[in-house]
């Protein structure tokens, strides 16, 4: 899945955003927080593991249902970036400089390796 449909997801900033500020969360830690259905959340966790954004770790432990933690990957960090981008570059456009140009680099994005510039120009 692209990366950008999958930001725009309902509730996957939310579930960024709560692994970040706590490090590592059960399934139902984050499910009572959020108050998010939870087949939905199971599906966008789902997701998210795909895409390697999170990572899941199960105790080992000798019982029907072993706890599952979830924490962001390295990758899972550097994605959180975009929603910081997002608001730079609405504080652009609602701050009505017409010829201000904001630029953009984005180096080593986890696993999948980018190294493009990008040059974005608001016009009234």
């Amino acid at each position: 899945m692209m990366l950008l449909k999958l930001l725009t997801k309902k509730n996957v900033r939310e579930v960024l955003e709560l692994l970040a500020n706590h490090g590592e969360l059960y399934f139902s830690e984050i499910f009572k927080t959020l108050e998010i259905n939870q087949g939905t959340l199971n599906k966008l966790m789902t997701e998210l593991i795909e895409n390697d954004i999170v990572k899941k770790r199960t105790e080992e432990e000798e019982v029907a249902l072993p706890k599952a933690y979830y924490s962001l990957t390295d990758y899972g960090k550097d994605v959180l970036e975009v929603y910081d981008l997002e608001k730079k570059l609405e504080g652009k456009k609602s701050s009505g400089n017409s010829k201000e140009s904001l630029k953009i680099n984005i180096e080593n994005v986890g696993s999948n390796s980018l190294n493009n510039s990008f040059n974005f120009s608001s016009k009234k």
